[in-house]
């Protein structure tokens, strides 16, 4: 073929490119620069291309992306080195497919874990491989020479005594790993309950100081042989790419991690030292699935939102950035947004306390509280932004009632409120023990609940700083603050303000 950036650009060229990922058997290479130097469109190169190609199809060199990729379950699935923008990198190759004339290519990106070569080099759980257990000395005790050992002390046995004979006879019937560690712990314990006690001398002491520390080492022996268990565990299935069924693959690896942790609680430093290192590869091999697992259904949620929430304005305003190169985490798309997602919200949400504090809004859910509306503002902005610009946080005013709602956009546009300023009186404020909003960095505060932004989001509070007495009213000066439960709106509770 002729080595031309047309060339690349051709539609069967695009294509073959595409099928090529789609159909390898395992991990290929693949080169990709989002913006090239002469048409500002991006390349996407797979497998092994010529010196010749990759010369006028990758440049600026500077900007191209490299790593492995390969056919996924819900699209292709990319593995890339260095820096990138997740939402911005699955755009662009898109971008390489609707240029070229052809649909229905989605993608997912991850960062490239470091190469086995440089795992094996560079970090110290390589050597639980060929660490042996028989490196650590193995108890020679048993039950019968305990006895023995201990029995020049006197005939009468005292219960701390016992409790050291019943728990070497359980280490000795123990025959799986976990029920053997277990006896261990148990035996360690109750010489250790004995020492505390000083029923012998400083000589018998000394001794069984000495004991305690052999019990102690052939735990860690047998800690050693199940942590090389479930690091040959890790790397048979876990070091490498993810597989088909990720959510099975994390709780593997939550398992594995939690056992790790337990292994890590022994007496020598460089079984210590394995064990926490191999945890931290499980942790990292469970979290790179998890944010697939996490951009999987951020993916949907975006596509839903966009469809359902996100107005044709600010989608215009989006294009608009996207097209002259410009960022997106501008105070315009943050707002934008937010009167979207609040214009959404007074048609279609309803403000319920009682409402689970993980609601998922943006998954189809339409009863929420404070918290539950600002994770779902928040999570809109950092999904269509494509990085983590939004939190939660808590409000700086708590125990307060705000101004009269007709005063603000509550995003329950049915909600009367929950106090009512006086027992003959409607409802129509709302009372907050604590209250939970969205901050935006460099943009400051979004209280989607009340519809307000900026300095207004504080300018909503009326009065704060009620204190719960033995009747559980809220006191501040002579105002009382009474709470009825299941009385207010949504079956939340009532509250009413008295005022002496």
């Amino acid at each position: 073929m002729d080595k031309t950036l047309a060339s690349v650009r051709d539609k069967k060229f695009v294509d073959e490119t595409f099928k090529r990922a789609k159909n390898a058997s395992s991990l290929i290479p693949f080169f990709f620069l989002p913006k090239h130097a002469e048409d500002k469109k991006p390349v996407l190169l797979v497998g092994n291309p010529d010196a010749g190609l990759k010369k006028v199809a990758l440049v600026p060199t500077s900007g191209v992306i490299t790593g492995k990729c390969q056919a996924g379950k819900d699209g292709l699935e990319f593995f890339a080195k260095g820096k990138f923008s997740e939402r911005e990198f699955c755009d662009a190759i898109k971008k390489v497919a609707t240029n070229a004339g052809l649909s229905g290519i989605t993608a997912s990106v991850q960062p490239l874990a470091e190469d086995e070569a440089e795992v094996t080099a560079t970090k110290p759980e390589a050597s639980v491989e060929t660490e042996s257990e028989a490196d650590i000395p193995k108890l020679t005790f048993s039950r019968a020479s305990w006895i023995e050992f201990s029995a020049v002390w006197g005939s009468k046995r005292s219960s701390s005594l016992k409790a050291i004979d019943d728990a070497f006879g359980a280490v000795a019937s123990a025959t799986k790993p976990d029920d053997k560690l277990e006896a261990l712990n148990s035996l360690s314990k109750a010489i250790r309950d004995w020492l505390k006690a000083k029923e012998g001398s400083s000589r018998r002491l000394a001794m069984v100081s000495t004991l305690k520390e052999q019990v102690d080492a052939e735990r860690d022996r047998v800690k050693t042989i199940r942590v090389a268990e479930i690091y040959k565990a890790y790397k048979e299935k876990y070091s490498g790419a993810p597989g088909k069924d990720l959510k099975g693959e994390v709780d593997a690896l939550d398992a594995m991690q939690n056992q790790l942790r337990d292994l890590a609680d022994a007496a020598g430093e460089k079984l210590v030292s394995q064990a926490k290192a191999v945890r931290q590869m499980c942790f990292d091999a469970m979290a790179s699935r998890q944010a697939l697992i996490d951009s999987a259904e951020g993916n949907k949620k975006l596509e839903g939102a966009l469809k359902t929430i996100v107005s044709a304005r600010t989608k215009s305003i989006i294009e608009k950035l996207k097209g002259g190169g410009k960022p997106l985490e501008v105070k315009e798309v943050y707002d934008a947004l937010f009167e979207d997602f609040c214009a959404y919200g007074r048609k279609n949400f309803t403000y319920n306390t009682t409402a689970p504090s993980n609601a998922d809004l943006l998954g189809g859910t339409k009863v929420g509280a404070c918290g539950s509306f600002s994770t779902a503002y928040a999570s809109l902005l950092n999904l269509v932004v494509g990085k983590k610009v939004a939190a939660v946080k808590k409000a700086a005013a708590t125990s307060f009632y705000t101004v009269p709602l007709s005063q603000v956009s509550f995003i329950d546009a049915k909600c009367p409120g929950n106090l009512r300023m006086s027992p003959t009186a409607q409802p129509d404020r709302y009372f907050f023990s604590e209250h939970w909003i969205a901050s935006v960095s460099g943009a400051g505060d979004y209280c989607p609940t009340t519809g307000t932004k900026g300095s207004a989001v504080g300018a909503v509070v009326s009065k704060s700083g009620f204190n719960q007495d033995e009747t559980k009213a809220y006191v501040l000066g002579k105002e009382k603050i009474t709470v009825e439960v299941g009385k207010g709106y949504g079956g939340g509770a009532l509250y009413t303000l008295n005022a002496s």
